[in-house]
């Protein structure tokens, strides 16, 4: 089972992020640096679900070591749109984040890395 931590740029009021697969940075401490993100969802076993590039960067650098990251580069879609959007494509970015270190999730489509 796959566990996620929704960062603090995303809305909390998604409900497809409630239930006990699902932690939020803000609930743990919202002033956590990036690095301490990192090495929480690490030490966990959590996916990053983020909006923040420099994540994605950490991917890239650790070269595979560390979490995984779901990275959302939506822009800023209003919260219904979001809702929408998830209900459409939460469960393939999910398949898709069980078998990458990186997924980067767009409005028309999906990139994944290894």
């Amino acid at each position: 089972m796959t566990l996620y931590l929704i960062d603090v740029n995303l809305p909390r009021k998604i409900s497809h992020w409630h239930g006990d697969d699902f932690e939020f940075v803000a609930d743990i401490d919202s002033s956590l640096s990036d690095q301490k993100i990192w090495n929480y969802a690490a030490a966990k076993d959590l996916t990053i679900v983020t909006k923040d590039a420099d994540f994605k960067v950490r991917v890239f650098v650790s070269r595979g070591v560390g979490p995984r990251v779901i990275h959302f580069r939506l822009g800023n879609m209003q919260i219904r749109s979001l809702h929408e959007f998830l209900s459409a494509n939460w469960k393939s970015i999910c398949v898709r984040s069980a078998d990458h270190q990186l997924v980067t999730v767009y409005e028309d489509h999906v990139d994944c890395i290894t």
